[in-house]
């Protein structure tokens, strides 16, 4: 086989074995660029925006995480009558004064509430669970976040307990 292919080649004059290899030699170029270099490039450059959009949430989230410290050092325990409350409707007027839409509330076990907002910025966020501690007592269990595309905005999901 080899060598009926070797024969077919050198039947060519040397002008059409140049124009062969130059064909053979642009087609690997097309199939390497096409097959690897194409999409390897595209991953890469898919990876840096998603790289630099989750470098701005961390930012952006330590920054409500120093905020949100800050607050709990300087801001004194209110426990007045409308403190007491139940739960579920201070942690709504709570969540209005900070301009954040509950989507809706979910009971679980032993007083657990869970809190789910669609859309929520993470400063006003951090703002009300840091309001939940101050004012009522109640400190979040699990904060489940998760970034809405294109917006500087998290759907959020915060379980607390409620004071027994």
């Amino acid at each position: 086989m080899m060598a009926m292919l070797t024969e077919r080649w050198m039947a060519r004059s040397p002008r059409e074995r140049l124009l062969l290899s130059v064909a053979g030699v642009l087609a690997a170029l097309m199939l390497v660029w096409f097959a690897l270099a194409a999409p390897a490039l595209a991953a890469r450059e898919r990876a840096g925006r998603a790289y630099a959009s989750a470098a701005d949430l961390y930012e952006e989230m330590t920054a409500g995480a120093r905020e949100a410290a800050r607050l709990r050092l300087s801001a004194p325990a209110i426990q007045d009558e409308a403190d007491q409350a139940p739960l579920r409707t201070a942690a709504s007027a709570l969540a209005r004064d900070f301009g954040l839409q509950i989507s809706r509330i979910q009971p679980g076990e032993a007083g657990a509430l869970a809190f789910v907002f669609e859309t929520a910025d993470p400063g006003d966020l951090f703002r009300w669970i840091e309001g939940l501690q101050t004012r009522y007592g109640v400190a979040a269990s699990t904060v489940t976040l998760r970034r809405n595309d294109g917006a500087r905005t998290v759907q959020a999901s915060v379980l607390v307990v409620e004071a027994q």
